[in-house]
């Protein structure tokens, strides 16, 4: 599994901890910057494809509103 992968599961337990169902919107939100758009998108339809969440998303930085 690649780290992309391993970084949208992360982030798809941590979208489930606040309530919120994973969306590729989602997950370009919390990631921008973080991974080029090919390599999100690929990762999104490999995560798609296998749904493990992660069970501790505590190691994701704190994300902050953006204005």
């Amino acid at each position: 599994m690649t780290d992309a992968v391993q970084l949208l599961q992360q982030v798809a337990a941590k979208l489930q901890q606040e309530g919120k169902t994973p969306s590729l919107a989602l997950f370009r939100a919390r990631l921008a910057g973080r991974l080029p758009p090919q390599q999100l998108f690929a990762a999104y339809q490999h995560w798609r494809n296998n749904p493990v969440f992660a069970d501790d998303a505590s190691d994701l930085p704190e994300q902050t509103d953006m204005p």
